[in-house]
């Protein structure tokens, strides 16, 4: 049954041309899945055992959710303004938007100018990225000035970064 399981999510992970590695690695997620679950049958679990799995992640896991701290989220919310305003000036000026991984690129070729996979801390500046065609907006360098804008009022109030780069 799992074999059977698992050859149909490849076959699929394949007809929609993920990459390789990104097939081994849902692969292994599913394969994770079914053991959490004692090997019970896929067909047989639901969205409650997806809850399940999930919250066990998060809280025994190395895979959790990280708690942003309400005072950051209005400067993350003026970030985001920021990256819009530049999304929209790329737009404007026909610019090829940010560097994108090789496979998403070819498949996806206006994916760098889509909202969804703009970096939050993007470069201000346009560079040269070997494996894009022509320039491309980067993320910034973790010691970038957004970054640090962002993390002062935090490191002012608690010591110390909230979050790692």
């Amino acid at each position: 049954m799992a074999k059977r399981l698992m050859e149909e999510a490849r076959n699929v992970f394949r007809a929609h041309h993920y990459s390789y590695r990104t097939e081994v690695t849902y692969l292994k997620w599913i394969k994770r899945f079914i053991k959490y679950h004692g090997n019970r049958p896929p067909r047989e679990l639901g969205p409650a055992e997806i809850q399940a799995f999930l919250t066990d992640l998060a809280i025994r896991g190395k895979d959790r959710l990280t708690i942003l701290p309400e005072s950051l989220i209005p400067h993350l919310e003026q970030q985001l303004d920021v990256v819009r305003g530049l999304l929209a000036r790329d737009r404007e000026r026909g610019r090829e938007g940010v560097s994108m991984p090789d496979a998403i690129g070819r498949k996806y070729v206006n994916a760098g100018l889509s909202w969804r996979w703009q970096y939050i801390f993007p470069s201000r500046k346009y560079a040269f990225i070997r494996s894009n065609t022509g320039r491309r907006r980067h993320h910034s360098h973790p010691s970038g000035q957004c970054l640090t804008q962002l993390q002062a009022p935090a490191m002012q109030r608690h010591g110390r970064a909230c979050f790692e780069v």
